[in-house]
């Protein structure tokens, strides 16, 4: 199988799908929207990210201390010995564009994700930065 000759298909696919809806009739206007697909505004340059998991995003002391998480998120992120965790870089990465209120997907191994959900569900302000942002009680962070 050639992933690239896939890609290119699917890319193909998707440009004639997208031009099927498009009936310009100016000249100067069609030009442009045609220049711009062709340079590649419907779909970015591919990112590609190696597995991020052995990547420290820092402890959770570090991440308060640069205004990452709320104090309160040192007694929140411990392990079942009392010390605190290391995230992994996407995990801060995450934390850094909820502060800023941008969208994300985070995705994590389910057993640890499951208990940084646990520990967000039962502390408001777990994952906020301290004079802003909180997580609800139903939600990781926001």
């Amino acid at each position: 199988m050639d992933a690239f000759g896939v890609l290119n298909e699917v890319l193909g696919d998707y440009e004639n799908f997208v031009k099927g809806f498009l009936e310009i009739k100016d000249d100067q206007i069609r030009s442009k929207v045609e220049k711009e697909i062709a340079d590649g505004l419907l779909w970015p340059e591919p990112w590609l990210g190696l597995n991020p998991a052995f990547e420290s995003g820092g402890t959770v002391g570090e991440l308060v201390e640069r205004d990452v998480l709320a104090p309160e998120a040192t007694q929140i992120f411990r392990d079942p010995t009392g010390k605190e965790i290391a995230f992994h870089r996407h995990q801060t990465d995450a934390f850094e564009i909820a502060n800023r209120r941008e969208s994300y997907v985070l995705t994590t191994a389910p057993a640890r994700a499951s208990r940084w959900r646990t520990s967000c569900r039962s502390s408001t302000g777990c994952c906020a930065r301290a004079r802003a942002r909180a997580c609800g009680p139903s939600s990781s962070i926001r």
